[in-house]
């Protein structure tokens, strides 16, 4: 999913280098842990925005910052919607309550709550700034239908970069 994400947000802007993105929601997710860990190898800025709890452990921020050591690319933990949001070219969300995690979900939903993406999120970010979700998506909760189905969104794009960037990698990998 991450390379996916990566190949979308180079086709957009042209590189990874110094672009700010911004996850809203489970920074903890695994992906935003993977997207984490892609960001920091590539150079790209990553913001997560999230509750506190929502957060990695400890151990697994150190991770991230010690593969970002050659990029500069530290990912930053923020509570803060807004200022993930601000400025920001990539603004990414994922599901709130995954398969396993249902009997979770009020809470998860509420938490999260602020951390929706929707038009005003949107607005506070780069005027060019593209929306993307791994999908499938939650309509209504993590993001709204306006941004799902808006100029902005590179959902669909996003989603045919995994089968180029899967087709590339088992053959790096049968090598």
């Amino acid at each position: 999913q991450a390379l996916a994400d990566l190949l979308t947000i180079r086709e957009h802007w042209g590189t990874l280098e110094a672009i700010r993105i911004g996850f809203l929601g489970d920074g903890n997710s695994n992906v935003a842990r993977s997207l984490t860990l892609a960001c920091a190898m590539s150079g790209a800025q990553l913001t997560i925005a999230a509750p506190r709890h929502y957060w990695p452990d400890p151990e697994t921020q150190q991770l991230f910052q010690q593969r970002a050591l050659n990029s500069q690319s530290v990912p930053r933990y923020n509570e803060d919607p807004t200022a993930a949001a601000h400025g920001a070219q990539v603004l990414y969300t994922d599901v709130w309550v995954s398969m396993g995690d249902e009997r979770h979900q009020r809470a998860r939903q509420q938490a999260l709550r602020p951390y929706q993406v929707n038009r005003q999120c949107m607005a506070r970010a780069n005027e060019r700034a593209i929306f993307l979700h791994c999908l499938p998506a939650q309509r209504g909760q993590e993001v709204t239908d306006e941004v799902m189905d808006g100029h902005q969104s590179r959902i669909w794009q996003q989603a045919a970069n995994r089968m180029h960037t899967i087709k590339a990698l088992l053959i790096a990998t049968l090598r």
